[in-house]
């Protein structure tokens, strides 16, 4: 399609105006598919300009595709696309020279017909009789509308592309998104933006994955990844959040009630339960005990935490960055780590002055203590 440029009236309707369709806007869908059909460039440039209305977002690229051919082969003026149903005007095609001798500036698909309509022009329609193509989006009833068709698109593409999806309730899937062929898709699953999710991986039950990559036979049990990588083989979840750049190696396993920031982790790894890993760099085969933390923020600035390879975190570790634990170094339960361990070191960081205050809490609390 040479010598073509696109231009999209964008909605008036504020509630229109976000990434409301699947997690995309409506220019964003009339965009992808006018760049599929071969447009060239944005712009009301070039020897044919397709215009298109973002209240449509469904036209498709096969649609530009054959009315391009017809607005060529007729040699019209103007190709107008519209509903059949209500006459809706919903895209055109107008030749360059027609726009350069009129009014090119209106501000919507209608005031520029009508402004064109007036003059003797050779004019064609091309109208496509599959309201689900030409589905308009004008009201919050209509959005939801829209919302169920591409919903159901989009699982029947992934489905007809390998992807195993059981039962489809609560799952919801970007049209940017990859699902690789044997990718299972378990309920209340939702996927995002450009994310792509490996072939045996299973996403869910009830996982968040958004812009993010999924390694093959990962699993993600009702956790969230946001902007971050999992790697083959590694198991997350229950309950774990992967905030941005986060990049989990292979085999590794991320349990319950885990956060990752920032921070890369190496295959192999194990952080079972309840520990935060923030702006850090953790090799290989390392073990993190319960209620890790790495102290990351010092309430002005943050800084990283360095854990070599087949290091071992002891329960209820403290690291406070910036600080290195180096290879095969351990650091004993309850520690608080705040200087480098060298390698194959243990780090014991306990307070020795043990005291017990009998009567403590009949002295604070007198008649407020809690008796049977």
């Amino acid at each position: 399609m040479k010598n073509t440029s696109l231009v999209i009236y964008p909605v008036k309707q504020d509630f229109l105006s976000k990434d409301v369709l699947l997690f995309k806007n409506l220019s964003g869908w009339i965009y992808d598919a006018a760049k599929e059909a071969g447009i060239e460039k944005d712009g009301g440039e070039g020897e044919y300009v397709f215009f298109a209305s973002a209240n449509f977002p469904f036209i498709d690229a096969q649609l530009i595709k054959n009315s391009f051919e017809l607005h060529t082969s007729s040699q019209f003026d103007i190709t107008v696309i519209s509903s059949t149903e209500d006459d809706l005007i919903a895209a055109a095609w107008i030749n360059g020279s027609v726009l350069n001798e009129g009014d090119g500036e209106k501000d919507s698909l209608d005031s520029l017909l009508e402004s064109l309509g007036s003059r003797e022009i050779k004019s064609g329609c091309f109208i496509e009789d599959e309201g689900t193509l030409l589905f308009p989006v004008f009201t919050p009833r209509d959005l939801n509308l829209a919302n169920s068709a591409a919903r159901t698109a989009v699982i029947d593409r992934a489905i007809d592309c390998g992807a195993v999806i059981i039962c489809s309730d609560g799952i919801i899937i970007s049209p940017d998104a990859k699902i690789e062929s044997g990718a299972t898709i378990l309920p209340g699953s939702i996927i995002k933006g450009k994310s792509v999710i490996k072939s045996g991986a299973t996403i869910g039950p009830n996982s968040l994955i958004d812009n993010s990559e999924i390694g093959e036979n990962a699993i993600i049990n009702a956790s969230q990844i946001l902007d971050s990588t999992v790697g083959n083989g590694t198991k997350i979840g229950p309950f774990t959040q992967l905030r941005p750049n986060s990049h989990i190696g292979e085999n590794v396993k991320i349990g319950d009630f885990v956060e990752i920031k920032n921070s890369t982790v190496g295959d192999n790894t194990s952080v079972a339960h309840l520990t935060y890993i923030g702006d850090s760099d953790v090799g290989r085969r390392v073990n993190f005990g319960c209620g890790t933390v790495t102290v990351n923020y010092d309430g002005k600035n943050k800084h990283r935490t360095e854990i070599g390879d087949y290091a071992f975190i002891g329960c209820n570790s403290n690291l406070v960055a910036p600080v290195k634990v180096g290879k095969n170094a351990y650091t004993a339960a309850g520690s608080t780590v705040t200087s480098d361990v060298p390698d194959d070191s243990l780090y014991i960081c306990r307070e020795k002055d043990e005291k017990i205050i009998e009567g403590w809490v009949e002295k604070k609390l007198g008649k407020r203590r809690i008796e049977e």
